[in-house]
């Protein structure tokens, strides 16, 4: 059969591979949180309470790292991490901890954004 209509074939396969493939187009990634909860658990309570209590983006810190192995680049990553747009609070930079007595190469900070972390833009 496959070799007396192979078109015909590989337009039903074509056709069967992209239904399978239409829930792709509604998928999140993402860590979930307590926002997921149904509404009566007492974790979507909290995390209600803290959204309206501190804003929105107060669930949902961003953990910022970057390599910064002279100190001129954790001044450029210190001084220019203020400056972005969204964030609407932020933790200052600091080096990442020492390892085997070795000065880290990296930093972090952390942001909390404008929304909700559930929300798609963010």
């Amino acid at each position: 059969m496959v070799q007396r209509r192979p078109k015909a074939l590989s337009a039903v396969s074509l056709v069967v591979i992209a239904v399978l493939a239409v829930p792709v187009l509604s998928l999140r990634l993402g860590s979930s949180d307590a926002g997921n909860n149904p509404a009566s658990s007492t974790t979507r309570q909290a995390y209600d309470l803290l959204a309206d209590g501190f804003g929105p983006g107060f669930n949902g810190p961003l953990q910022l790292v970057a390599e910064t192995p002279s100190s001129a680049d954790r001044g450029r990553w210190t001084g220019s991490s203020g400056r972005w747009p969204g964030p609407r609070a932020s933790r200052p930079s600091r080096p990442c901890p020492r390892r085997r007595g070795r000065r880290s190469a990296s930093s972090r900070s952390s942001r909390r954004p404008r929304r909700s972390p559930r929300r798609p833009p963010t």
